[in-house]
């Protein structure tokens, strides 16, 4: 729309006819939609900052080319729409200010201000034609409210009818099922009376094969108690007679190396005389291998018995590893 800003009042004051004309023709020009060409009864502005009738911005907003702006063609931000009271005030005032202009000057004027207060009495019209629809709509709408619950209450009243119809249809069936279950129930104690004697018997047996049973277990826990001490007393045996088997090779070995050890130093002492006597390095060499030999003899003996000592502690890591699998 055109910018009236520039103009020194929306209401003319002053001057001739003729200017007075002139700015009455540019403030009704500013106050028109662009798309209706009319005075705006709802106006409202848009993202683009121009104002346009709010039914025919509505409309347009649901065209093809609803994300630009009417006017000036240019894409809008958004599509929100804000109302332009400013705009309706001054409006509202034109038209009051020029309706009753005479003059053949003042045709085109008069012709905007009539074509707004047709339409907004043709507005108020519709307004006032679809109040009434409405209250025709909600005196319909009370009737038919009203129809509903008289049929709601009659068949309520058809239904309290029946229910009490079907109530002394159920105490009849009430009693026959009472007496029904007195005849089931004594039949049901009788029943539980025999099942009962029936399972006192069971009982009595059943405890009397459990007090066997567990003196079974019993006899037989003392049984496999007597067992494994006996075995724990076979193996305690067999680890002390190990024991002193080891003890006993250990001193002969001790003594075997006492004795070696004696008779080395015997041969040294032999063999230095010799040395000493003979003074013969042939005589030297061969006391030396016999030295050599007997140290050979005595070094293997000692890794035979380290050897029987690992294999002893074996026989005893094993015996001990039995009997705890044995005790668990």
């Amino acid at each position: 729309m055109k910018n009236w800003s520039e103009y020194e009042s929306i209401i003319p004051r002053g001057g001739n006819i003729e200017e007075e004309h002139k700015k009455a023709y540019q403030t009704a020009m500013s106050l028109i939609c662009p798309i209706t060409q009319e005075l705006m009864l709802d106006p409202v502005n848009i993202s683009s900052g121009h104002t346009y009738e709010r039914s025919h911005i509505e409309i347009h907003f649901k065209s093809a080319s609803a994300d630009r702006d009417p006017y000036t063609n240019y894409r809008l931000v958004n599509r929100y729409i804000i109302p332009n009271f400013l705009v309706k005030t001054l409006t509202k005032q034109f038209v009051e200010f020029y309706e009753d202009k005479q003059g053949k000057e003042w045709e085109s004027v008069v012709q905007y201000c009539n074509t707004y207060k047709t339409t907004l009495r043709e507005q108020r019209e519709r307004e006032k034609r679809e109040r009434e629809k409405r209250e025709r709509e909600e005196l319909e709408l009370e009737k038919r409210e009203r129809e509903r619950e008289e049929l709601e209450l009659e068949q309520r009243e058809r239904e309290r009818e029946q229910r009490e119809l079907e109530r002394e249809r159920e105490q009849r069936e009430l009693e026959q099922r009472e007496r029904e279950l007195e005849q089931r129930e004594l039949e049901r104690e009788q029943q539980e009376q025999r099942e009962r004697e029936q399972r006192e018997r069971e009982q009595r047996e059943r405890e009397q094969r459990e007090r066997e049973q567990r003196e079974r277990e019993q006899r037989e826990r003392e049984q496999r108690e007597r067992e494994r001490e006996r075995e724990r007393e076979r193996e305690r045996e067999q680890r002390e007679r190990e024991q002193r088997e080891r003890e006993q090779r250990e001193r002969e070995q001790r003594e075997r190396e006492q004795r070696e050890l004696e008779s080395l130093r015997r041969a040294r002492v032999v063999v230095q005389e010799a040395h000493d006597a003979l003074r013969r390095p042939i005589f030297v060499n061969h006391m030396n291998n016999q030295l050599a030999e007997a140290e050979a003899r005595r070094v293997a003996r000692r890794e035979e018995r380290l050897r029987e000592l690992a294999a002893v502690s074996r026989r005893v890591a094993e015996y001990e590893a039995r009997l705890n699998a044995y005790r668990t």
